[in-house]
């Protein structure tokens, strides 16, 4: 994922030259640095090229389809961002990009606003996850540590009613 004070880095892929223009200039207005590619081949030569954060890919594309370059990305980023766009929505697309991860799935004509939206949700999802799994690390740490100051207060409880010492 991004470096602090980096942008974040955006890959946004689809065939429309007019779609991936108003997008580019929207999200690099909101501060992305901002990639394109209008097929599956240009976005992976893209992803080899440069560090990604976030997959903003139509479902359709010219060469392949968007979920099958979600999961060519995801073996370079396995932690990048993934939204799919479509016009043509369809509950199989949908479930199919559940299953490999995919964070939203935005229906065409959506706002630049809304795919802001949607890449600042993904971003705060994926913090929460981060900081559940450093949380969830403490508990355990905490938990051992438990279990031990229990031992030791056991084995100290059946050292002091031992008959016929004296603890000092």
């Amino acid at each position: 994922m991004m470096k602090e004070n980096q942008p974040l880095c955006v890959l946004l892929v689809d065939d429309d030259k007019t779609i991936v223009d108003i997008f580019k200039y929207g999200l690099s207005g909101h501060g992305y640095e901002v990639h394109t590619a209008y097929s599956v081949a240009e976005a992976l030569k893209v992803a080899n090229a440069i560090k990604i954060d976030c997959l903003l890919s139509d479902i359709q594309l010219p060469d392949q389809d968007g979920i099958t370059l979600n999961s060519m990305i995801k073996e370079i980023y396995p932690d990048i961002i993934s939204i799919l766009m479509t016009g043509y929505p369809g509950i199989r697309s949908a479930i199919k990009g559940l299953r490999q991860n995919i964070h939203d799935y935005l229906i065409k004509p959506f706002s630049v606003e809304q795919a802001i939206a949607s890449i600042e949700r993904a971003l705060s999802n994926d913090r929460l996850k981060k900081d559940n799994a450093v949380h969830m690390e403490r508990i355990a740490e905490l938990e051992k540590e438990l279990a031990e100051l229990k031992l030791k207060l056991v084995e100290s409880e059946s050292v002091s009613e031992t008959p016929g010492e004296i603890i000092s």
